[in-house]
């Protein structure tokens, strides 16, 4: 089942679409090909869909780590967050597959570091978001993402130190994009006693 919804993301009109899409769209469809493909054992296929992600971010992001493509639209918080989340979780996928993505940066310094040192101040403060959404947006889902910008880059700068991950809410939305008990990371894993 899976090497046909692959095929078709791939080859479908519609998913010709979704592959051209300059907003959280094509980060999702890079996603979706890239973990089918490793699950299917296709490493030819995971890696050229996370080097053409590689152009993608130079796309999505300004090299100040706005979102433009996000910042268009009504629910523009909620779609900052989501993209960003998407971008993690390939990152994470990445990561696996012998890619990087997390330290990716263009000639004019756009990459992942800078669009979650733009976004994260906002919810970290709680300061006012300048920017069209015209439905409430939980701002506990900057959590996960906090929690990610840590784990890779560390804690500097005027983003706000969180003591514990176990401490703050651990599901949210499906529609977020966090994957379920996001908490449970590496400690667990590992067999750290302590979570």
């Amino acid at each position: 089942w899976l090497g046909h919804y692959l095929k078709w993301l791939r080859t479908s009109p519609q998913g010709v679409t979704e592959r051209r899409a300059r907003n959280n769209h094509g980060t999702c469809y890079d996603l979706q090909v890239a973990s089918i493909a490793a699950y299917l054992g296709d490493l030819s296929l995971v890696q050229s869909t996370l080097q053409a992600s590689w152009q993608r971010m130079l796309d999505q992001f300004s090299p100040d780590g706005r979102q433009p493509h996000e910042l268009d639209r009504t629910l523009t918080a909620h779609y900052c967050c989501f993209s960003l989340q998407c971008w993690v979780n390939l990152g994470t996928l990445a990561r696996e597959c012998g890619e990087d993505l997390w330290d990716f940066t263009g000639s004019d310094g756009r990459g992942l570091r800078v669009v979650f040192e733009w976004l994260l101040p906002y919810f970290m403060t709680n300061a006012e978001w300048p920017f069209p959404q015209d439905e409430p947006c939980d701002r506990d889902r900057i959590l996960p993402l906090y929690f990610a910008y840590r784990d890779h880059y560390g804690t500097e700068g005027a983003l706000a130190e969180i003591d514990n991950r176990y401490n703050v809410k651990p599901i949210f939305f499906p529609h977020d994009g966090i994957k379920p008990f996001w908490m449970l990371g590496a400690g667990f894993l590992l067999g750290d006693d302590e979570h």
